[in-house]
């Protein structure tokens, strides 16, 4: 009995600082209500850094506003937040998938992030200071369907929520076979419906056709973005040819977590193909 006294009125002391300091950072920080998102299931918060206050000072005021939202806290038990930035109108990844639960503190969250998030953004970012806008999202681990949806404090997750592990259009799943596909996404068991041979057309009265195969690759620092690296042309009429991306520009971009200079080399390959298909119509 007296335990359970001593548990609400933990409860209740707790409660009450964090609406006293979600009453104090008002005007510091902007949080917009949650929207749920039906077809990803997760609750989306929008955070504004009014301040431009450091990574630490403004994270922990997101962190508590959130924390102490009636609708956060009955989404579930057991959640993962997975946080982004937006800089100059650009979605960038901020931080990867973390398990938290009501009661996770703010220093617990700081803990299995600050590594991550140290490496890749500084205060004085921006011209101004700190980051402006946050965008966070929520899943409930309570609902089976994000049963696959992995998140662990100290561990960065290895691939991005809804991302491709490998292409489906040309996968055959009945029955049981649905079942080859692992929690982790992993492909396991291969089920692919082969191109049947057309007898009926002669070798002679083959047609003019070409091809293309695009490489990729995906970029673990920069929330698994997929980028094209090399890209081979083949057609039976013309000179074929295999076009790569400048690797040594690339790497120099991805240590530095440089997105424009990526973008731009993924372009350049883009253009060298393409101005490659047009000298050779």
């Amino acid at each position: 009995m007296i335990k359970q006294i001593l548990l609400n009125l933990i409860r209740f002391l707790n409660d009450s600082l964090l609406d006293l300091a979600n009453y104090l950072s008002k005007g510091i920080i902007t949080l917009s209500a949650p929207i749920y998102d039906n077809k990803g299931r997760f609750l989306l918060y929008i955070a504004d850094n009014n301040r431009l206050l450091d990574n630490y000072e403004v994270l922990k005021l997101i962190f508590e506003r959130i924390q102490g939202d009636k609708t956060f806290k009955e989404f579930g038990s057991r959640k993962i937040i997975y946080m982004s930035c937006i800089i100059n109108n650009q979605y960038l990844p901020f931080h990867h998938n973390v398990l938290i639960t009501n009661t996770t503190t703010f220093e617990e969250y700081w803990e299995s992030i600050k590594d991550s998030v140290s490496r890749h953004y500084s205060y004085g970012i921006t011209e101004n200071g700190g980051i402006p806008r946050f965008e966070i999202k929520i899943w409930s681990l309570d609902n089976y369907l994000n049963r696959n949806i992995k998140g662990n404090p100290n561990v960065s997750y290895k691939r991005p929520l809804n991302s491709r592990s490998f292409h489906t259009t040309s996968l055959i799943l009945k029955g049981k076979e649905k079942e080859i596909i692992r929690a982790s996404g992993v492909f396991v068991k291969p089920s692919i419906k082969p191109l049947t041979q057309l007898n009926n057309i002669a070798l002679n009265e083959g047609k003019f056709f070409s091809t293309l195969d695009i490489e990729t690759i995906s970029l673990k620092n920069i929330d698994h973005l997929q980028i094209p690296v090399l890209i081979a042309s083949y057609s039976s009429e013309i000179i074929n040819k295999i076009f790569t991306i400048d690797h040594v520009k690339l790497k120099v971009a991805i240590v530095n977590n440089d997105l424009k200079a990526i973008n731009i080399l993924v372009n350049e390959l883009w253009k060298k193909y393409l101005d490659y298909i047009i000298a050779n119509p």
